[in-house]
């Protein structure tokens, strides 16, 4: 990869700055100094092979409370109180005659939530914002994490409206696995998705 920087005028340390803007998030401390040390053309290769070892990164992602779940297990563990209180009264949790938002409604439901392992479905909020700033703050791949951060937001996919189990895997599964790789296999990973299906009301 022969790049035509210096022809242009630019030293090392300016075309590294200049790369580190236009192919990741941005230079931290020092960073571009480095770049310019290891070589601009060998960074950006490495950057499009998008396989630079992190473990450091890697084990804070994995350590994020169930990021690796499927779908299945999500939804059915991060849920809407209102469904989960309309259980916990049909199984006899809350009383008959306790009414909504009373002390014996909010403890019956609790209740029942922790022994089924349920919690509220934003709590999964912080764990998709972790995952992908995450990446993007300290990852060593940088490229794809632009690209990462781009398709989900070309493809995306609302996380209202208790939709957010969905947009977590979605991220996991279509988008960050595919962003190196040829489009018609994002476009397809993407338009197959559940999260996308469920988005588009396809499951009518």
């Amino acid at each position: 990869l022969r790049l035509p920087y210096a022809d242009a005028g630019l030293t090392d340390l300016q075309a590294a700055a200049h790369a580190l803007d236009r192919l990741a998030f941005g230079p931290t401390p020092g960073q571009a100094q480095r770049v310019a040390e290891q070589g601009v053309a060998a960074w950006i290769e490495a950057q499009i092979e998008g396989a630079i070892p992190d473990p450091d990164l890697d084990a804070r992602i994995e350590a994020l409370p169930d990021y690796g779940q499927s779908l299945q297990y999500l939804t059915e563990h991060y849920r809407r109180s209102g469904g989960v209180s309309r259980e916990a009264r049909a199984a006899g949790y809350i009383p008959a005659d306790a009414v909504k938002n009373s002390e014996p409604y909010r403890e019956g439901t609790q209740r029942y939530m922790r022994e089924r392992n349920i919690q509220n479905f934003r709590a999964l909020f912080p764990i998709l914002f972790d995952s992908k700033i995450l990446p993007a703050v300290e990852g060593r791949n940088q490229l794809r994490e632009v690209l990462a951060d781009f398709w989900f937001n070309h493809f995306n996919l609302t996380a209202r409206g208790g939709n957010v189990q969905s947009a977590l895997v979605y991220d996991r599964e279509a988008i960050r696995p595919h962003v190196l790789a040829p489009f018609r296999q994002l476009l397809g990973a993407t338009a197959r998705h559940p999260g996308m299906l469920h988005y588009l009301d396809n499951r009518r």
